[in-house]
């Protein structure tokens, strides 16, 4: 990882650096810009206060994010040509990754700046199989089931779990996965399906950051 800045934008809120992110596995490499890597509870604190002046939170780089990267980048073959649904993208890894790998990617957000940076770091990847999207989970108006959907920490409001299970029901394809990178402390909440399978036996929690040894649990 670089902490070199690379550049600092003018936005609403003001100017921030970016930073470079670099993941390397396989022989290949990616790159994404984020507004700072939470690896520490000190960065978590500094996430926070940064939320609070208004800057979002998935404008830095969390290890929920890395996690499902790896995960992807390890298992290519399930991904390529699959259809691929990314919920809270933020910086854009996983599906950066995913997209690079042949599959066909809808990376939302509910921000528009963090899709802007999710934009240009697909650009900066050099991926055209991406689609970015504005998009509210407690408003969701999309029905195309996919192969996969992948999330990084979604699971951060219990309030928001009802809303995530709809989806799930909806965007899920019979015999699809849900690959999640949830923070330390987040569980996945019990979900069932109607239409799509169980969503439960498709469901994994990835643990792997960094180039660390992989852990995953069936939900």
């Amino acid at each position: 990882m670089s902490d070199n800045a690379d550049k600092a934008p003018d936005t609403s809120d003001g100017k921030f650096p970016l930073f470079d992110y670099r993941l390397r596995q396989g022989g290949r490499e990616w790159s994404v810009l984020h507004t700072g890597a939470v690896l520490t509870d000190e960065d978590e604190t500094r996430a926070i206060v940064r939320k609070t002046n208004r800057l979002p939170y998935g404008l830095a780089l969390w290890p929920s994010a890395i996690a499902p990267a790896h995960e992807i980048a390890d298992r290519a073959a399930e991904f390529r040509g699959r259809g691929v649904l990314e919920l809270g993208a933020g910086t854009g890894l996983p599906g950066i990754v995913a997209a690079s790998l042949g599959a066909r990617v809808v990376q939302t957000d509910r921000d528009e700046l963090v899709i802007q940076l999710c934009r240009h770091n697909g650009e900066r990847n050099g991926v055209r199989s991406v689609e970015y999207r504005l998009a509210d989970w407690t408003a969701w108006g999309d029905d195309r089931r996919r192969a996969w959907i992948i999330g990084s920490d979604i699971l951060y409001g219990e309030a928001l779990h009802p809303h995530l299970h709809r989806i799930f029901a909806s965007n899920l394809a019979n015999g699809g996965g849900v690959a999640l990178g949830p923070a330390p402390g987040h569980e996945c909440p019990p979900v069932g399906g109607t239409g799509s399978g169980r969503l439960g036996d498709h469901h994994e929690q990835v643990g792997r950051v960094g180039g660390g040894p992989a852990s995953r649990r069936r939900l």
